[in-house]
């Protein structure tokens, strides 16, 4: 069965699909008007969880 994903922003702004089972970023959305996105960052940001369902 296939994942589902929703859209939210990261704890830095940045638009993340999430996985809605695990709710870890799949992939990280460029969109017009966001600061560039380098390479590191999308490797810190893939696989965090979304900061809604993240433990404090």
């Amino acid at each position: 069965m296939p994942n589902k994903i929703y859209f939210s922003r990261n704890a830095d702004g940045y638009t993340c699909a999430y996985s809605s089972e695990t709710h870890l970023c799949l992939d990280v959305i460029e969109s017009t008007g966001d600061k560039p996105l380098t390479s590191e960052q999308r490797k810190t940001y893939v696989g965090e969880i979304d900061p809604k369902y993240s433990k404090k």
